[in-house]
Order: structure tokens, then sequence, then C-alpha cells
């Protein structure tokens, strides 16, 4: 059993050792510890200063080239987009400015927006998508087997149809594969698909139809289809980081990590017609740009959209997706250069 006397020593003991670290704390080693601490803290002030002067030299050498870029437009949009037939596509929350601007841009560079549509949050949801499936293959029994793929089958078929039609003026080809023959004539009824049938190239009608169903059942909003020859897409706003967050006080909930919705239909888009995806530089950092660059989609891809030169930039990056030199462009640093044929 412990006595008095052991509890008597421990707190001897304690008492000892405090008055110990007092001693040398106060005496020889009070110096180097405050010497110590005080060349950290000069060190670490030294490190906030270096940083927020690089930061302002990178905010006035971006301001720069928006500004430059702005005003060169004229002169690096003239004609460059001519005789081009746009689809203007707004991922769920696009900001509405920016697809203005773009429309801007787009027609500034001789293109015209045939059609401007923007996604719904459960634009491609196959919750809930029964009957919408049901109708979409109705139109194109081709269409793949799982109820998101072929949402987004179908949806990137029909805004891309006119890239496959003669002047894509909407006519249809005399060729044009019907939806489940993949090589049927026209008015044939449409069979199973072959396995190695191509992709299938929608009339005018059809794409009509898909979009239509798309909008009847709240997942898309905007114009009514129009064949276009080539596609912009605008990427969805990317997540807040915790910082941003805090700075802005953000109420909203927390997105998620970009997942492969966005780059599957991007892909879709890019393999059915000319398709530059464009976004903020956030999005090109952390969101469905930077997942398209990482990845090496092959898809061209435009950021800084939050800045006035972004429309501009995503104007020049469709030129150079129609003349089939894909390339990532803008102010990010995965970027190649901020415009084709720039040095970065």
């Amino acid at each position: 059993m412990i006595d008095f006397r052991y509890h008597l020593v421990s707190l001897i003991s304690v008492f000892l050792a405090l008055a110990v670290g007092i001693v040398l704390g106060a005496g020889p080693l009070k110096e180097p510890i405050g010497d110590s601490l005080q060349s950290q803290v000069d060190a670490l002030r030294t490190d906030r200063d270096n940083l927020r002067s690089e930061l302002d030299a990178e905010r006035a050498s971006a301001e720069e080239l928006d500004q430059f870029v702005v005003a060169s437009a004229p002169e690096l949009l003239a004609d460059s987009l001519t005789d081009a037939e746009v689809a203007l596509v707004g991922s769920p929350g696009a900001d509405a400015d920016a697809l203005t601007a773009l429309d801007e841009r787009l027609t500034g560079a001789g293109a015209e927006v045939v059609m401007q549509v923007s996604l719904a949050e459960t634009a491609l949801d196959p919750e809930g998508a029964g009957d919408l499936i049901e109708t979409l293959r109705g139109i194109d029994p081709s269409l793949p087997d799982g109820a998101a793929e072929a949402l987004t089958t179908a949806l990137a078929r029909a805004l891309t149809a006119g890239a496959g039609t003669a002047g894509g003026n909407g006519e249809e080809p005399a060729d044009a594969a019907q939806p489940g023959s993949g090589t049927a004539p026209r008015g044939a009824e449409p069979t199973a698909a072959p396995e190695d049938a191509g992709p299938t190239v929608y009339t005018a009608d059809q794409a009509a139809q898909v979009v239509t169903a798309f909008s009847d059942d709240g997942r898309l909003t905007g114009s009514d289809y129009a064949a276009a020859t080539a596609v912009m897409f605008v990427a969805p706003p990317a997540a807040e980081t915790s910082a941003e967050a805090e700075a802005t006080e953000s109420t909203a909930p927390p997105q998620s990590e970009p997942d492969s919705t966005g780059a599957t239909f991007a892909t879709a888009l890019a393999s059915g017609a000319p398709t530059v995806v464009t976004g903020t530089r956030a999005s090109a950092e952390r969101g469905l740009l930077s997942a398209l660059r990482s990845d090496d989609s092959g898809i061209t891809t435009a950021d800084g959209l939050e800045v006035t030169a972004g429309p501009v930039i995503a104007a020049l990056a469709l030129e150079q997706a129609i003349a089939g030199n894909p390339g990532a462009f803008g102010f990010a640093d995965n970027a190649q250069s901020v415009v084709p044929g720039a040095e970065q």
C-alpha cells in the first residue's frame, strides 16, 4: 500500500522540476529561446511579405493581359468565325452575364448563335427519368442501355446534329444513318444497332424532338432546336475552397468535387461537333476544365471567363477547334497560352 511518504516525495520532485525549469528559463536559456522564437517570427513575416508581393505582381500581370486582349479583340476576332453556327450551352449554375458576353463576342467574330440553352441541375440525372428515357428510346432506339448514358448520348447527339448535316442548315443528308440502324436508309424500320455501328446522326426533326423532350421534362431551358455546326459549352462553377467560403461567409451548400458527368457530356459533344468548354480560372484549377486538361482529353478549353478577356479567348479557342487544332487557353497555369498562337 502506498503511504504518505511516497506522496510527499512525489510532490517534492514535481516542485523541484518546476523550480529548475523556471530558473533555467529565466536565466541561461532565456536568450537562446527568445532569439530562436524571434527569428522564426521574423522569417514568417518575411515569407508573408514576399508572397503578398508575388500575388500583387501576378494580379497586375493578369490585369495587363486582360486589358491587352480586350483592346485587341476587334482585330483578333474580325471574321474569325464567319459562317459558324454555334450552340451556346450553359451548365447548371453558369453565370448569365458570362453567357451574354459569349454571345456578343461570338457574334462579333462573325458567328451566329443559333441556339442558346441552359441545363438544369437534373438534366442528366437518371433519377425520375423513366418516362423521358422511354420517349428518347422511341426517337433513337440505339441509345445505350444505361439510363445516365442514354440521357447524355441523346442530348449530345441532338445539340450536335447540325454538324452532321449538309451545310449545317438543318437539312437531312442523303446518307444520314437512322437511329437504331447504323446504316439503314431513310424510311426503313429501325433495327437494333450493330455493335460496330458508328455515331448516329440525328435529323433536324429527331434533334428537335429530343430537345423538346428534355425541355418538357424541366431539364432544359432556352431556345428551340436549331442546327449548329459548333458548340460552346460553359462549365459549371468550381467548388469553393475553405478559405473562399470563409471570406465570403458563403451559406451555399458545399459542392462536391467534379464528377465524370460533365466530362462525359463534354466528350460526347466534342465527338459530334467542334466544341469548346469554357469556364473560370477556378474551374481550370479544380473543376471541369481541370479534369479535361489533366486527362489530356483533346477537347479545346478556355478559362478566364470571370474577366473581360475570357469570352474573347473562348471565341478564339472555338476558331481553333473548328480548324482541328485543339488546345488549352487562358490564364491558369495549366493553359498552354493565353490566346492561340501566343507564348505562355
